[in-house]
């Protein structure tokens, strides 16, 4: 889902608490499996301000980006990430079509694997500070190009991963409707890789 366009249901703080599992998973290593770190997903900078979101017990903030971020809106990620900086909380990046895009109607074209890996090597190289990185946002969801072909996602996830050896990747991000699992399946079958972090938005 396009989460820009998404209603916001925390009223003037204009926030949404999230623990998916892509939070959780991302903010547990094996030896602390068994602590949840909740985090925060919200796309405007200041909200990181706001008191009763710093009075929260956050570890994460998430940002969800077009895969192009790096060069079609850079300095709205900066803010971003200058805002959640301050605030005390570690970025989580996840990306999505492109502006423009308006799945399921036309247009509605996802970018081909060399596209994306060019497209998120530059954006590693520009934000550094980012360690955490989702493949696609809700990548099975009807407002994605990518909603019928988890093939595709699989071949991201790999871009992502070679663009940024270090960093802890979230494999596929899903919406949990439709074929979901099918969907899963087909991806670990698309992958020679194994993935360990899976997302899942309720």
């Amino acid at each position: 889902m396009d989460v820009r366009r998404a209603p916001r249901i925390l009223g003037p703080m204009r926030a949404r608490l999230l623990v998916p599992l892509a939070l959780l998973a991302v903010a547990v290593s094996p030896a602390a499996a068994r602590a949840a770190v909740v985090g925060i997903s919200d796309q405007d900078p200041a909200s990181f301000s706001d008191a009763r979101l710093r009075a929260l017990p956050l570890g994460y903030a998430r940002l969800v980006v077009p895969y192009d971020a790096a060069t079609s809106e850079p300095a709205r990620v900066q803010a971003w990430l200058a805002a959640a900086a301050t605030a005390g909380l570690r970025p989580h990046v996840a990306f999505q079509h492109a502006d423009g895009t308006r799945c399921p109607d036309l247009p509605c074209s996802a970018p081909s694997r060399a596209a994306y890996g060019a497209a998120v090597r530059r954006f590693v190289g520009r934000f550094p500070q980012v360690r955490t990185y989702t493949t696609w946002n809700e990548a099975n969801h009807v407002s994605q190009p990518t909603a019928s072909r988890p093939e595709l996602v699989a071949g991201y996830y790999e871009e992502l991963r070679a663009a940024c050896p270090g960093c802890t990747v979230v494999a596929g991000d899903v919406l949990d409707s439709g074929a979901f699992i099918r969907w899963i399946q087909r991806f670990r079958a698309a992958t020679a890789a194994t993935p360990r972090l899976w997302g899942l938005h309720n």
